[in-house]
């Protein structure tokens, strides 16, 4: 048994060490001011122009089929749901819509996965292919998983993990717009979009989505570290290194749910949540987009600077909430009353759950794990 509580607990530690329970490592803290770290080399060019070693590429629409949902009979064309049962947990709305006649939606999945899921689409081309996800989403009675989703997938079709868009706040939500971009994990050749409503007793509606493709040469590896250092003054730098954070946050999630009676489980999703939370937010790649972006308006680029900042900063305070819950699911409460002094240290609003469910949203607080369809 103590061989056991080590191997668990051990990886924890040398994990937090590295963060610094006061703070340090972390953005936002006493002793960060977001840093620069490997981001001084790369082609420093500005958005929209070409650079010699590194040319600035359009963005090029993916056709995703029946975007809208204005097609189809008895369920919208080239959208499946994750249960067949359209016209209960799903359904192809003709009242609500904000494009078109027709939206879809996803509702009453209190202890379910809900989601419709778009036909599969290749993915092309070599080098940093970023995929932009954008669409409209409105919330009644929200207070679970609301958010959209590019699911990533191996050539034979199943699914490697997903990259997903912040989620909806609880409660009302009127029509909102969602975006996520991502970059493929190494094994995908295929994406499907997916338009998520997990554990919720609410409903949500899904319309007017649009995917965009934006293709840029490496001359490395393709990570989003290494876009950092290669494209630094382009607007997609800011989504790598918010991407750094989220992607961790979503494999943590996964663990956490399957694992959700395992106190192993637990811990390997609270420290993986507590190296999101160490992701350190790069204040000159920031500074350096916003420069390219506005280059002749000072107030304009500070005021769109401190909004990615604050972003990024309430993406580390989602990361450090949910390792306190799964420290404290995993039994560890040491390890979670000291994330939570990081926390009001940090004067984050995310000291108490605000809703009821469980499912990986740290906007939304415990509860029941889910029970599969």
């Amino acid at each position: 048994m103590l061989f056991r509580f080590l191997t668990i607990i051990l990886p924890l530690t040398l994990i937090f060490s590295s963060l610094s329970l006061h703070a340090q490592g972390i953005p936002g803290g006493e002793d960060n001011g977001g840093g620069n770290t490997g981001t001084s080399g790369g082609g420093n060019v500005n958005p929209g122009q070409e650079d010699s070693v590194n040319p600035i590429p359009e963005s090029a629409a993916v056709d995703l089929l029946n975007a809208s949902f204005e097609t189809g009979t008895d369920a919208p064309d080239n959208w499946t749901p994750l249960a067949p049962d359209v016209g209960h947990h799903y359904n192809w709305d003709s009242e609500i819509a904000l494009l078109g006649e027709r939206s879809i939606s996803v509702g009453f999945t209190r202890y379910f996965y809900g989601r419709w899921s778009s036909d599969a689409l290749a993915i092309e081309g070599a080098g940093f292919q970023w995929y932009t996800l954008t669409g409209k989403v409105a919330t009644v009675a929200n207070n679970g998983e609301v958010y959209l989703a590019i699911a990533w997938l191996n050539q034979d079709g199943d699914v490697l993990t997903s990259s997903d868009s912040r989620m909806l706040p609880v409660g009302d939500n009127d029509w909102s717009t969602v975006t996520v971009s991502a970059l493929p994990p190494a094994d995908a050749a295929q994406l499907r979009v997916w338009c998520v409503c997990n554990h919720n007793d609410g409903e949500a509606w899904f319309d007017a989505l649009e995917l965009t493709r934006t293709a840029f040469t490496a001359a490395n590896a393709v990570s989003y570290a290494q876009f950092l250092l290669d494209y630094p003054t382009h607007p997609l730098a800011i989504e790598a290194n918010v991407m750094q954070v989220q992607e961790l946050m979503t494999e943590a999630k996964w663990i956490k749910e399957d694992g959700f009676y395992v106190p192993a489980a637990q811990l390997r999703a609270s420290e993986l949540y507590a190296q999101a939370a160490g992701v350190v937010r790069e204040d000159t790649v920031f500074s350096g987009v916003f420069a390219a972006l506005h280059p002749d308006d000072e107030g304009q680029r500070a005021e769109a600077l401190t909004a990615a900042q604050t972003r990024f900063d309430g993406l580390i305070d989602l990361a450090l909430w949910n390792a306190v819950q799964t420290s404290e699911s995993g039994g560890d409460t040491e390890q979670a009353d000291a994330l939570l002094l990081i926390l009001e240290d940090r004067g984050s609003d995310l000291i108490e759950p605000v809703g009821t469910t469980n499912g990986g949203n740290g906007e939304n607080g415990g509860g029941s794990p889910p029970i599969p369809e």
